[in-house]
C-alpha cells in the first residue's frame, strides 16, 4: 500500500516536470537563446532606428497583456572602450540615465547583478505608465554584454504577478554561447 503511495507521488512529481519544461518554447539568435511561455506569439519586428538596438523577437500574450523583447546593439563596447569602463559598468550607467528619461514615472524596484552562462549580466525591475497616462506596467530589463556587443531582453507585462512569474521562468533558461 505504501509502496503504491509513493509510485503515485513520484509519478505526479515527474509528470509535473515534465510538464513545466515542455511548456516552454525556445529562441535563439547568434550567440543567445531563451526559453520562454507558450503561450506568448511572435509579433512583427519593427526595423531599428538610427543609433538604436536592433530588435531579434518581440513577443506578445494579450491577457494579460505583456511583452517579451530581445534586442542587440552591436558594437556597444565601443562607448566603454573611449571612456576606458568596465562594459558592463557603463551599459549600467548608460541604463540608469536613459531609463528615467525613456519610460514616463519610472520607478526602480530593484537591480542586481547576476550571472548568465558564468558571464557577469545586470537586471533592473521597474515600473512605469503606460502611454494611455494610466496603466502602471511592471518590467525586468536585463543588460547582456557578449564580445563587443550587448544583448537587452526585456519581459513587461501590465499585471505584476505575471511579469515576476514570467521573468522567474525566463531568466533561468537564457544562454549565451
Amino acid at each position: 500500500m505504501v509502496f503504491g503511495v509513493v509510485v503515485v507521488i513520484i509519478a505526479s512529481v515527474a509528470v509535473g516536470l515534465w510538464q513545466k519544461e515542455n511548456s516552454l518554447e525556445e529562441f535563439g539568435a547568434g550567440s543567445i537563446s531563451f526559453k520562454y511561455p507558450k503561450e506568448y506569439e511572435g509579433q512583427p519586428v519593427p526595423k531599428p532606428k538610427i543609433n538604436q538596438a536592433k530588435t531579434l523577437v518581440k513577443l506578445k500574450v494579450k491577457d494579460p497583456l505583456s511583452y517579451i523583447e530581445l534586442a542587440v546593439e552591436e558594437g556597444a563596447i565601443r562607448g566603454a572602450n573611449i571612456t576606458k569602463t568596465n562594459f558592463l559598468d557603463f551599459l549600467e550607467k548608460n541604463a540608469g540615465m536613459s531609463l528615467p528619461r525613456v519610460y514616463k514615472n519610472y520607478k526602480e524596484l530593484g537591480s542586481e547583478r547576476i550571472k548568465i552562462s558564468g558571464r557577469d549580466a545586470a537586471a533592473i525591475s521597474f515600473s512605469y505608465t503606460g502611454a494611455d497616462s494610466k496603466t502602471k506596467i511592471y518590467m525586468k530589463f536585463f543588460i547582456i554584454p557578449f564580445g563587443n556587443d550587448a544583448y537587452y531582453l526585456t519581459i513587461q507585462s501590465v499585471n505584476r504577478s505575471k511579469f515576476e512569474k514570467d521573468a522567474s521562468k525566463i531568466q533561468p533558461t537564457i544562454n549565451i554561447r
